[in-house]
């Protein structure tokens, strides 16, 4: 909102609002980062605000993954496989008689669920590397093994949750299914496919059904009670009574897909809200959209990333799978992929000694970026006001990201912490340090997966209000400033410029 012509606060507060003396709740708040936004950066902020929007229609993993590579190509990365076959003499062994140069762009994919992008830098390897991470996956629905079934005159599969989630949640509300599995082609050859049916208009839309509020009596929905209904009409042909609804409901997805039950037995099958994102509140301040935790922090690590041009220091972008079940199988932390494959073979190419891995990792910067929920009014007593994150307060610094007792997170060193305040206060972005709830509930995180052992590692999030809901809320301001966060982390010239030169 622009500030020219506006009357003066005093003047409309004493027209608009209800100045009475009656009692009113105790206050809490901090500094609003919308004050630091500037004149001059308010088109960039709006489009990247409805560039942020129109990228929530990607739910699913694979479409997420397919956006950051299409984003990354525009950007001219490429696959690390198209670099070495235009120099066949580079392979990655110690010995390789070629290196990548300063300013090679690349990216490694894995498992379609995992992406590493890479922009080497001007300053020597061994000087270290300036790493990110972000998951891209978000809490859901999947189907069952041999879930179809077929009961009350309803086509039915059964489900259960991916991830922390309310299993009510996803009851009564539209639902959109994506597959990725392996049919029978028209030409009888098998092929892997990618489906989705019902995020276009005039798409059937697929549904977990709740008892009415008048029977329920206060009953919680559980897990074995997830059943997604698939049809209600039977085949138009007189069949087996058990199976003909069950018969026409596969008949329509093969009719759209080629999918039979074998199929969808053998297939990844999620089920997530239909709902489109919508701006929220009357100044359009803030998005309610499902998946917010964590596309936000891709979104803004994405773009932080790929507009911090010539680096000083060799940037990488992780965007990786599995955090919401732990950061295990395919395409996860847990593969190691990262630690074991991709920094050792970056030193190798782009260093000149054996010990150039090691220096290079003594010397990173990493950051981990994912959401905190803010303290808000619903639950006052799960949160401090004093180290909780405020929604619209910018960009939040987590010191730890442990659990009960700090168990099994990351703590970043003090020293680190004051390096990256001081970078953001040079570069004007507003920030707050903060935990997630009070100490004796779960701090959230899963960063310590991702920290380099002997790096210097921080965590950074954005605040997000109903984090692990069906819909989640963000303010728009918070998101620009992590984008500028990433942005800023990526461009240092010299990590001497940050760090204390002495230690008492």
């Amino acid at each position: 909102m622009s500030t020219k012509k506006l009357p003066r606060a005093s003047k409309l507060a004493r027209k608009l609002l209800d100045n009475g003396d009656e009692h009113r709740t105790e206050y809490h708040g901090r500094e609003s980062a919308w004050d630091a936004l500037r004149r001059g950066e308010i088109t960039a902020f709006e489009k990247f605000g409805e560039a942020y929007f129109m990228s929530l229609f990607n739910k699913w993993v694979r479409q997420r993954a397919n956006f950051i590579e299409t984003a990354l190509r525009r950007a001219h990365y490429r696959p690390i496989e198209e670099i070495m076959q235009d120099q066949p003499e580079m392979a990655m062994q110690n010995e390789c008689a070629t290196q990548l140069k300063k300013g090679q762009k690349y990216f490694i994919q894995l498992h379609d669920s995992m992406i590493i992008a890479v922009q080497v830098g001007k300053k020597p390897i061994d000087q270290g590397a300036h790493i990110i991470g972000a998951h891209i996956d978000s809490p859901g629905i999947v189907g069952r093994i041999r879930g179809l079934s077929q009961n009350y005159n309803l086509a039915m599969i059964d489900c259960t949750v991916r991830g922390g989630v309310d299993p009510k949640e996803f009851f009564n509300t539209p639902m959109s299914m994506f597959f990725h599995g392996v049919v029978r082609s028209a030409r009888g050859q098998d092929v892997s496919i990618e489906a989705i049916l019902g995020e276009q208009q005039g798409e059937p839309h697929f549904y977990f059904p709740e008892g009415s509020e008048h029977l329920n009596e206060g009953n919680i929905p559980t897990i074995e009670q997830l059943h997604a209904v698939l049809a209600n009409r039977p085949y138009p042909q007189r069949f087996d009574t058990d199976k003909r609804i069950l018969l026409n409901a596969i008949y329509e997805l093969n009719k759209r897909f080629r999918i039979t039950e074998s199929a969808l037995t053998k297939a990844e099958l999620w089920f997530l809200p239909s709902q489109a994102p919508v701006w929220v509140g009357t100044d359009f301040s803030m998005i309610s959209a499902y998946g917010q935790d964590n596309w936000a922090s891709v979104f803004a690590l994405l773009y932080g990333f790929l507009s911090a041009k010539q680096p000083e220091y060799t940037k990488i972008a992780v965007f990786y799978d599995k955090e919401e079940i732990g950061d295990t199988g395919r395409g996860s932390l847990g593969t190691k992929f990262i630690d074991d494959i991709v920094l050792p073979s970056l030193a190798n190419l782009v260093g000149k000694e054996l010990g150039d891995q090691w220096k290079m990792t003594r010397n990173s910067w990493s950051a981990f970026i994912d959401v905190t929920e803010p303290i808000q009014p619903y639950t006052p007593q799960k949160h401090d006001p004093r180290d909780s994150a405020y929604l619209g307060s910018g960009v939040t610094i987590l010191p730890t990201s442990g659990d009960v007792g700090n168990l099994w997170g990351y703590e970043s060193s003090p020293e680190f912490r004051h390096a990256i305040s001081k970078l953001f206060k040079e570069k004007r972005i507003p920030h707050q340090f903060a935990i997630m709830g009070r100490h004796d509930n779960t701090a959230g995180g899963n960063s310590a997966e991702f920290h380099l052992s002997m790096a210097e590692g921080i965590d950074l999030s954005v605040p997000l209000l109903g984090m692990h809901r069906t819909n989640e809320l963000t303010s728009m301001v918070d998101l620009w400033y992590l984008f500028k966060a990433v942005n800023a982390f990526y461009m240092v010239t010299s990590h001497d410029a940050y760090l204390p030169k002495i230690r008492a």
